[in-house]
């Protein structure tokens, strides 16, 4: 039942990505040389998601039970939900790398492929990708669907200094 369920899920939030689905720019041979150092965190790594530390570079979740909205941090985390498949996803990820590398120490860097974690995009209520979360202790928390507000890249440099 829960596997009927979580693909039903995958098809209603396929279908809804308004936000995806418009053209892409590829990413450049000099774009993946700056890509940021990336973790992987699985449900069979022991060192599962700490909230309470920063880690350098981006953190890959596969761990569809490793994050929630309601997760207590004594940090800023910013949160990209994406899928392999989407355009504008790709075109957003360079400059999620560059954050990541320009913020290391101070904000949390987290993707989150929605089909590998539909549970996770779930609670977070996404319904269009890519759709960005910023988690920072004693603020709201901030949401942004496609990539208006996040690109060009001095966009969403802009936000995640707005929250440290």
């Amino acid at each position: 039942m829960k596997r009927i369920f979580n693909t039903l899920l995958l098809v209603a939030l396929a279908a809804g990505f308004t936000a995806c689905g418009s053209k892409s720019a590829g990413t450049t041979d000099a774009e993946k040389a700056g890509e940021a150092e990336v973790t992987t965190v699985s449900e069979n790594d022991p060192a599962a998601f700490d909230p309470n530390t920063v880690a350098i570079g981006v953190v890959e979740l596969d761990n569809d039970d490793a994050l929630r909205p309601d997760i207590k941090t004594n940090h800023p985390i910013v949160i990209d939900f994406n899928a392999t498949w989407c355009g504008p996803c790709q075109q957003f990820k360079p400059a999620f790398d560059a954050a990541a590398e320009k913020f290391a120490g101070q904000v949390e860097f987290v993707s989150v492929d929605v089909d590998n974690n539909p549970n996770t995009a779930q609670a977070f209520g996404v319904t269009g990708i890519p759709h960005v979360v910023i988690l920072a202790p004693g603020k709201n928390t901030q949401n942004f669907v496609g990539t208006d507000e996040l690109l060009p890249q001095d966009k969403f440099f802009k936000l995640v200094e707005d929250v440290l």
